[in-house]
């Protein structure tokens, strides 16, 4: 698997305002974080549209996207894996005033857990 970090040689944009190395790797990083191709663009400030026809038309850049998709689809899987089986934290208010936690469990989120199926290394 490609490291999104550091992708395969990419096309630099004939426009100032275009798809720059620097921008394209920022992209990348972003898409491996956050799985969305839509916040990835707005975070580089590109549209959506834009990025997916660099992608049709430059093979180095598709392969690093298809990577940086990869690494954030098991992200994602290992924090809902952690998520079901430890629970999260949540406020006690008395009056007004946080007195202390507690761990809430989602029980729905365990049951998905169990049955899903790993995302491919």
């Amino acid at each position: 698997m490609t490291d999104p970090a550091s992708p395969p040689p990419l096309a630099p944009s004939r426009r100032h305002d275009g798809w720059s190395v620097d921008r394209q790797n920022m992209f990348l990083t972003h898409l491996a974080r956050f799985g969305g191709a839509s916040a990835a663009a707005r975070a580089v400030r590109m549209s959506t549209k834009s990025a997916y026809r660099l992608r049709d038309r430059s093979p180095a850049f598709a392969e690093a996207w298809a990577a940086a998709q990869d690494e954030g689809v098991m992200r994602s899987f290992d924090q809902a894996m952690d998520r079901a089986m430890n629970g999260h934290l949540v406020p006690v208010y008395r009056e007004g005033h946080i007195i202390g936690v507690r761990r809430r469990y989602d029980n729905r989120l365990l049951y998905a857990a169990c049955y899903a199926q790993p995302p491919r290394e």
